[in-house]
């Protein structure tokens, strides 16, 4: 008995050595199945074996209770460092670490792999080193065809393909095929050489096929252009070709003569183009075409021309000997694929028998004494992109009758159509600045012409003997009526000065026998000598109080003047200045006797001549 009961106490006293050595277990039952998940000891109520032991579960709804027990926290945050974070935007995704959750409202389910009491993925840390709870493992098995997991759109060809996702909305690497293929749309209509189907026919405009408005895929089917530009070379079919614009079709010369194949040769020039078969009307730069045409073409035997090269343009430098009788000639626009860019100095001087001669719209220049001495030549069409002139460009065409100075044109240089006798009609344009010295002398039949108002020169003998000529108006910006102007034209009646004018210069006026009545400006300070000396029809004159100088000889032989009104402003009268006018020329001077005897103005009147009344104040 006292052994069985020694025995007892000895278990008793181990029991009891052995409960007050160790702890008990603290750690919790977090998957609630009454174990715990340290050691495995059964719980009866789920919490953990020490209440002294606080609760490790966390406030995930942030409402400063535990989820767990429902115990108060200061901070409405988790007693244990986990990983804290929930989904709060609802999309998917933890707001800390991204990852994936099933309702959108877990927590950080990472573990600590290295076991150092942090989280591998959030760097959070834990109090046994292992996952807070269960991994969740991704099945990419999900069809989701919004543009989150939108791979490639569709295309004419293909359908639209998207990555495969996991319920929890991970995005996969593999991808799945959503619908059908867009199909081909072949409605558009691109001019370029990716779509060029074939070259116009005399019968068929220039072809290309249809496009894809989508993708831009050539189609099989084709559409022909209207307005196609056909070209004719010496009466043969030579191609086609068409450049689309809202308002026809361009066609510029220039940029379609190396596309036709019209190559370098030494025999023959490319003649150029023209719209009609007969080769009369020159093909205009820019030309636009409504509805098809036809250009022609032509080639022509060069051995008659001689050219210079210079900066990839041509000048044409003359005619050789042989053909200097030719009564036509045409320039071509090119010289062995070379465009023609001037004529040249004394090009054609001389080619007495050359009665037309066409110049291609390609020349900018004509030099000087191009074309002196073409005494037959009796039309000439200047080329609107021709911008000068030079000086005796056309003397002595004597049979030239009408000319049109392109408005490019600036200055008309000296003697440009010095002599051209047939000369009636001639357009000088608004930009001309400068009439140059004996432009225009001895155009005899020339009765009209008008000087724009932008002219601020007009050169010595610029319309000398112009014997046709009836009236002229001199524009605003003259300053001076230069030597020698208008001497001999004896059929002008009329002609206005104006106020620009401060001196008239020697024999500005000589020989104008149907002047009646001229008006002097206030401007004039000085008239020259002999300015309208023989003006025998002029029969009053009255001089402006501003003119201080009257030349000698200047109205000498105005045999019709009988009344003339001087102002006291002149001191100096040349010798006969109304020399061999009318027998009884009435003079009323605006000065004194004594002003008139102290200047000797007397010297300029033929004695008993003339009476003069002293004192005038008259008009």
């Amino acid at each position: 008995m006292k052994k069985l009961f020694a025995l007892l106490v000895c278990v008793l006293l181990v029991f009891a050595l052995a409960s007050c050595g160790d702890d008990p277990c603290q750690h919790r039952d977090a998957d609630d199945n009454s174990l715990c998940d340290k050691c495995g000891e059964s719980y009866t109520d789920g919490k953990d074996i020490n209440d002294s032991t606080p609760c490790q579960h966390r406030d995930a709804d942030d409402n400063s209770f535990c989820d767990k027990c429902g115990d108060s926290y200061t901070d409405g945050k988790d007693l244990v460092e986990i990983c804290q974070h929930r989904d709060a935007d609802d999309n998917s995704l933890c707001d800390k670490c991204g990852e994936g959750y099933t309702d959108g409202r877990d927590f950080c389910q990472h573990r600590d792999a290295d076991d150092n009491s942090l989280c591998d993925k959030c760097g959070e840390s834990y109090t046994d080193g292992k996952d807070v709870g269960t991994e969740h493992t991704h099945f990419y098995t999900q069809q989701n065809t919004s543009d989150y997991f939108l791979n490639e759109k569709a295309t004419c060809e293909t359908a639209a393909t998207y990555y495969y996702s996991c319920s929890c909305g991970k995005e996969g690497p593999s991808l799945f095929t959503y619908g059908t293929p867009l199909g081909h749309d072949f409605s558009r209509k691109m001019i370029s050489d990716t779509y060029f189907r074939a070259p116009g026919t005399e019968t068929e405009g220039e072809s290309y096929y249809y496009s894809c408005s989508e993708c831009g895929k050539k189609g099989d089917t084709y559409f022909c252009l209207d307005g196609t530009v056909m070209f004719y070379i010496d009466d043969v079919y030579h191609g086609s070709t068409t450049s689309f614009y809202e308002d026809g079709y361009s066609f510029n010369p220039e940029d379609y003569h190396d596309r036709l194949g019209i190559s370098s040769n030494t025999t023959d020039y490319f003649y150029g183009w023209f719209l009609d078969s007969g080769l009369l009307h020159p093909v205009p730069k820019d030309f636009k075409a409504v509805g098809s045409v036809r250009i022609y073409g032509k080639w022509i035997k060069a051995e008659w021309l001689t050219y210079s090269v210079s900066n990839g343009k041509a000048t044409v430098t003359g005619i050789k000997s042989f053909y200097e009788q030719e009564p036509i000639i045409v320039i071509p626009q090119y010289i062995n694929s070379i465009p023609v860019e001037a004529i040249g100095s004394s090009a054609f001087e001389g080619c007495s028998s050359l009665t037309n001669i066409t110049i291609p719209d390609s020349v900018t220049k004509i030099g000087f004494c191009a074309f002196e001495g073409c005494s037959s030549l009796t039309n000439i069409t200047i080329p609107d992109g021709v911008t000068e002139i030079g000086s005796s460009a056309f003397y002595g065409c004597t049979s030239l009758n009408d000319i049109t100075i392109p408005d490019g044109v600036t200055e008309i240089g000296d003697n440009a159509f010095d002599g051209c006798t047939s000369l009636t009609d001639i357009t000088i344009p608004d930009g001309v600045t400068s009439i140059g010295a004996s432009a225009f002398r001895g155009c005899t039949s020339l009765n009209d012409i008008t000087i724009p108002d932008g002219v601020t020169e007009i050169g010595n003998c610029a319309f000398y003997d112009c014997t046709s000529l009836t009236d002229v108006t001199i524009p605003d910006g003259i300053t001076i009526i230069g030597y020698q102007v208008f001497y001999g034209c004896t059929s002008l009646t009329n002609i206005t000065i104006p106020d620009s004018v401060t001196k008239i210069e020697q024999r500005a006026f000589p020989g104008c026998t149907s002047l009646t009545n001229i008006t002097i400006p206030d401007g004039v300070t000085s008239i020259g000598e002999r300015a309208f000396e023989g003006c025998t029809s002029l029969t009053s004159i009255t001089i402006p109080n501003s003119v201080t100088s009257i030349g000698d000889g200047a109205f000498k032989g105005c045999t019709s003047l009988t009344d003339i009104i001087i102002p006291d402003s002149v001191t100096n009268m040349g010798d006969s200045a109304f020399g061999n006018c009318s027998s009884s020329i009435s003079v009323k001077y605006r000065g004194t006797r004594e002003k008139w005897s102290y200047y000797d103005l007397c010297r300029g009147f033929d004695p008993y001549s003339y009476t003069v009344t002293f004192d005038y104040s008259g008009k």
